[in-house]
């Protein structure tokens, strides 16, 4: 940042981002929140499954668009997603990455560790 080279934990630059607060971190389970968050993409995630799974067709990342689908819940979802997590310009866009974001977010007992996801 401004040419001078500068380090902070994961944990440091989630709270001065605004993602965890300082009371959230300073709970008894908030490590062991932290351990049980996926950084990486699971085995049993496979986003051609799931993109097949909302949309009702074939998922294809250079052609799937939010209004394939079906769940309006999902739909909203991945609009939050696109808009806020990722920044596209064109929230309509389902890539890859938004497609795995939506995942975690509506599979039970998943839950992401956004600065190092």
């Amino acid at each position: 940042m401004g040419g001078v080279s500068r380090e902070c934990s994961i944990t440091e630059l989630a709270t001065r981002v605004g993602i965890y607060t300082v009371d959230e971190m300073r709970s008894v389970h908030f490590l062991a929140f932290l351990a049980d968050c996926l950084t990486d993409r699971p085995d049993d995630y496979n986003e051609n499954t799931f993109g097949a799974e909302i949309t009702g067709g074939v998922y294809t990342p250079s052609t799937a668009r939010g209004r394939m689908i079906r769940s309006t819940t999902y739909r909203l979802l991945h609009r939050l997603i696109s808009m806020s997590l990722t920044h596209h310009k064109n929230s309509e866009r389902v890539p890859s990455t938004d497609l795995y974001f939506l995942w975690a977010l509506v599979t039970p007992g998943r839950h992401l560790n956004l600065p190092v996801a």
